[in-house]
């Protein structure tokens, strides 16, 4: 079961929760796509931001996941001058204790280790500066628990170690703590999984063409082009569609073909994000997704009186996180206005997210630590 993805497609943080410190979303160094996300500290900042689950009803929330299989793709460009570490990442339980760290350490230069209750285990594979890598954990629970981490998916190390005995609930990437160097790391197309590795891959963002169907919106905006893509500044926006109808009421949008993009072969997941708000109260809205061919998958939620996202993960049935070609080319996504009063909604952004399989690159650069020890 897919917990979330974030590829930061969007541009800014809208997916992600706890933002802190000295971080951006940028689009000079990115892995794929326009965007990825940039931590940058020193010994008087901090930098760090925490991926939640998407809930049932589309908001994020602590998980409780027992095993989570991590993917994110991972780049530095600083020097690791005399620290004994800089934190990666951390899986961690509801109230904040840290059930593993990931770290990169100067001894040898740009090596990986995971320290957890008790210990730490250095890794071999040397990652070299300004070049991206795949990284892939996987972090159980309990106080003797398996945990593997995967550089460009070669296992680099494991073991069986206290995890602490509660379920991981947030996955952090940077640290609250300010860095003992100056730091510049880059993360894009996070993936976390309950079930299995993601596998390598690319997230991208595919918006609503200008000339798609637009179902049962009231009023719409004077150029179609940017319609339900503006996801910044939405209480001032005035390209937003709107309905006042009585009644249940769907406002569909459906997506251009995948050939356009070059987007071929089978897709990991889809990850549908509206922007939306209403102007009653209790109005229940639904969000869905419908491929051509399988069923559709829908949530419920309260949008609220202020702009929110909701974010739907499509999963295919029969269990699987395949989707084909010929089914998402023709998909529809809506949001659906339940209640029978005559009350306001509106809607930004509406787009899709796809996480698409990849291949892993570069080949790491496996050598012994106690190689490069000789050196210090």
């Amino acid at each position: 079961m897919r917990v979330n993805s974030c590829g930061f497609e969007t541009g800014d943080f809208s997916e992600v929760q706890t933002v802190q410190g000295n971080v951006s979303v940028q689009s000079s160094i990115v892995k794929s796509g326009q965007y990825a996300l940039r931590i940058f500290g020193d010994a008087t900042h901090n930098g760090c931001c925490d991926v939640f689950a998407l809930a049932a009803d589309g908001t994020a929330v602590l998980a409780n996941v027992v095993t989570s299989y991590i993917r994110f793709y991972f780049h530095y460009a600083f020097s690791l001058g005399n620290t004994n570490g800089v934190t990666v990442m951390s899986c961690r339980e509801s109230g904040g204790t840290a059930k593993a760290t990931l770290s990169i350490t100067r001894i040898p230069d740009g090596h990986l280790a995971l320290s957890y209750l008790g210990g730490i285990t250095h890794g071999t594979t040397i990652l070299a500066d300004n070049t991206w890598y795949c990284l892939e954990l996987t972090i159980g629970t309990g106080t003797s628990a398996s945990w593997e981490l995967k550089v460009n998916g070669i296992v680099d190390m494991s073991g069986t170690n206290n995890l602490t005995a509660n379920n991981a609930a947030l996955w952090r990437f940077g640290t609250i703590n300010n860095y003992d160097v100056s730091v510049d790391m880059y993360y894009d197309d996070i993936a976390i999984d309950a079930d299995a590795y993601p596998g390598p891959g690319s997230i991208v963002r595919l918006d609503p063409a200008a000339d798609v169907a637009k179902t049962n919106w009231l009023n719409q905006a004077a150029s179609s082009t940017n319609e339900f893509q503006s996801v910044a500044g939405h209480d001032t926006d005035t390209t937003y569609v709107v309905t006042s109808t009585s009644g249940t009421q769907t406002f569909t949008v459906s997506f251009p073909a995948l050939s356009t993009r070059q987007i071929i072969g089978t897709i990991n997941e889809l990850k549908f994000l509206a922007w939306a708000r209403d102007t009653g109260t209790a109005l229940t809205s639904q969000i869905q997704v419908k491929p051509a061919s399988n069923a559709i998958t829908t949530i419920s939620s309260d949008v609220g009186s202020t702009y929110a996202i909701r974010s739907l993960l499509y999963k295919a049935s029969g269990g699987t996180d395949a989707l084909t070609i010929a089914n998402v080319n023709t998909c529809q996504a809506s949001i659906i206005k339940t209640q029978s009063q005559a009350r306001e909604l509106r809607c930004t952004c509406m787009v899709l997210m796809l996480d698409l399989p990849g291949v892993f690159s570069p080949a790491p650069n496996i050598l012994q630590a106690v190689k490069r020890a000789a050196f210090w």
